[in-house]
């Protein structure tokens, strides 16, 4: 669930247009490592000669994922972005899909829950 008060400190910081841009801005990102994140888990999967260069960019993606969703006031995807950041550096494939279905199972629809309080706090 949004963390309203961030939200609505970001409208006093920026107004509400900022709040507007900067939240489609959020959107598409979070979407893009979403996206990236989902695309790797084939690799971890078959952990094999290039798995060090899937972990590291999935640990980038999760890494910033974390950051963007605790900025735009989702604390809950923020934790399973960095529980996927945890289960990345134990290696162990079963737990980094674990972790990563838990994010890709969650955080889209708190990224809509967060759409959808920032058209009724910046609603004119």
């Amino acid at each position: 669930m949004p963390d309203r008060v961030i939200l609505e400190e970001m409208v006093s910081s920026v107004g509400v247009d900022g709040l507007r841009e900067l939240y489609e801005i959020f959107k598409s990102d979070a979407t893009m490592r979403l996206d990236e994140i989902n695309s790797r888990k084939n690799a971890i999967k078959n952990l094999g000669e290039n798995s060090d260069d899937d972990l590291a960019i999935l640990k980038r993606h999760a890494h910033s994922l974390k950051g963007v969703c605790r900025t735009y006031g989702l604390p809950v995807s923020g934790d399973l972005a960095f529980d996927l950041e945890q289960a990345i550096d134990s290696g162990d494939p079963q737990t980094i899909l674990e972790a990563a279905d838990k994010v890709l199972g969650v955080v889209p629809g708190e990224i809509e829950e967060g759409v959808a309080l920032v058209a009724e706090l910046t609603a004119t």
